[in-house]
């Protein structure tokens, strides 16, 4: 994960496993494999929270970002 944060990678993976979920939707894939990688989905959402929180002023100053950025 070289130059980048352990969220930045997480939020990378959690887009691709997106993307996955979309193309196999589309596609009309087994309802089981994209349940499987929707799980997985949130594992990463999961993971990507427990690391925000792991510096609560950081968390709080994200937070904070995201609400002025949405109010505007």
């Amino acid at each position: 994960m070289e130059g980048r944060s352990s969220i930045e990678q997480l939020q990378l993976d959690l887009a691709a496993v997106n993307r996955c979920i979309d193309v196999l939707e589309k596609a009309g894939a087994n309802p089981q494999d994209i349940e499987v990688l929707t799980a997985h989905a949130l594992t990463i959402a999961e993971r990507i929270d427990e690391e925000r929180w792991l510096n609560p002023a950081e968390a709080l100053g994200w937070l904070f970002e995201n609400a002025n950025t949405q109010g505007r």
